[in-house]
Parts: C-alpha cells; sequence; structure tokens
C-alpha cells in the first residue's frame, strides 16, 4: 500500500452516480450530454445528477478518510454542492471538500458552491441502491441483460475525459433521481445510472493544504 509520502491523496472504494443522460451515459462514450428539451421547446445539451463516494480506505495528507461518505449533486461545468457524512470529523469534512474534484474530475472546485454535513443514507440489495441526504434522493435498479445477469461494461474510452477510472462498471437507470436545494432543482428518472469500483490517488497539488 502507499504511505501518505509515497501518495498525498488516495481513494478507494465505490462510487454510485446518475445523471440526465440516456442509458448508457453518452458522456462516457465520449460523445458528450445527452439533448435535453426545455418547457420553452429550446434544446440543450447538459449534464446534471447526483453521485455517492463510500470510501473503502482513503486519504489526504495525514487526514484519514477510512470508512467516510459523500455525496454531491451537480450539473456539470456549472454548479455542484457537497454533503458530507455526519460522522467525519471538522478536518475529515475539509479533507473531503479538497479530495472529491481529485477522485471524481467532472466536479470541478469552481463548481462546489456549498458543503454540508448531513446524515447520508445508503440502502443496498441484489438489483437496487438507494442513497440519500436532505435534500437529494436517488433510486437506482439494476438494467440486466438478455442473459438475465447485470450488464458490465468495460474499456470505456475516458481518456481526455473528467472521468475517474472505472473498474468494474455495472450499469443501472435511475428509479428516481431528485433534487431540491434553495437555488437547484431537478427530477428524472429511467436515465443512467451506474456503480462502480474506483482506486485514485496521486500528489496534492500545489497551493493545496
Amino acid at each position: 500500500d502507499m504511505t501518505t509520502a509515497e501518495a498525498g491523496w488516495a481513494v478507494k472504494g465505490t462510487w454510485s452516480d446518475t445523471c440526465s443522460c440516456k442509458v448508457s451515459c453518452t458522456c462516457f462514450m465520449g460523445s458528450g450530454p445527452t439533448e435535453h428539451v426545455m418547457e420553452s421547446g429550446s434544446k440543450k445539451h447538459f449534464c446534471e445528477g447526483s453521485s455517492l463516494v463510500e470510501i473503502d480506505e482513503g486519504h489526504y495528507g495525514d487526514v484519514e478518510l477510512d470508512g467516510l461518505k459523500a455525496m454531491f449533486s451537480h450539473r456539470i461545468g456549472e454548479w455542484a454542492r457537497v454533503y458530507v457524512t455526519d460522522t467525519a470529523t471538522a478536518e475529515q469534512v475539509d479533507a473531503l471538500r479538497a479530495v472529491i474534484p481529485l477522485t471524481i474530475p467532472f466536479i470541478e472546485d469552481r463548481m462546489i458552491e456549498t458543503v454540508e454535513v448531513v446524515p447520508i443514507s445508503v440502502e443496498r440489495t441484489e438489483t437496487t441502491v438507494r442513497f440519500s441526504a436532505p435534500e437529494t434522493t436517488v433510486e437506482l435498479e439494476v438494467v440486466l441483460g438478455a442473459n438475465g445477469e447485470p450488464v458490465s461494461i468495460s474499456n470505456l474510452p475516458l481518456k481526455g475525459l473528467p472521468f475517474p477510472e472505472v473498474l468494474d462498471h455495472r450499469q443501472y437507470k435511475s428509479v428516481l433521481s431528485k433534487h431540491e436545494s434553495e437555488a437547484h432543482s431537478f427530477e428524472w428518472s429511467g436515465r443512467n445510472g451506474l456503480v462502480t469500483k474506483i482506486d485514485r490517488g496521486g500528489d496534492i497539488p500545489t497551493g493545496d493544504s
């Protein structure tokens, strides 16, 4: 295992995600977000949704992150609201705020509007995933293939795209993806979802503590 001296930050765990793109997410295929028809009748390409990162092992500098969870709701390129589990210490909250844009690169640092410490609920079965925080609720169901087994995707063309390397991509679709805060709101169903393992790490960017 890499020590803190060998890697300034590291996150190993599970990433669960849903967005407004059609199944399977066109962003992962390198063609950009799905086109959406707005209430006005105009068309716009965008990707908004919510994610959960469950850290099995991790650190940011000398701050341990083992066993912690963080959620975020977002519209890529525009805004993100981060939710950190209320089991985290103040030091861990700051570390999670810093490590999320490194772990999930499409959540750019400049996008983050708020970081809230809240209860995060996670429920899993063999075919479903549900996670929630006070402003966000996500319910996902696995997509089954012709043989009745879950659909898995490998060798995604992620080079040059702002996504983490996915190690075990299992395809889901949303039953419900809802966010409602004072600044933003959305609600989607039948759209892209995924659950995958992540294992990332590196140096802390210059200027970060």
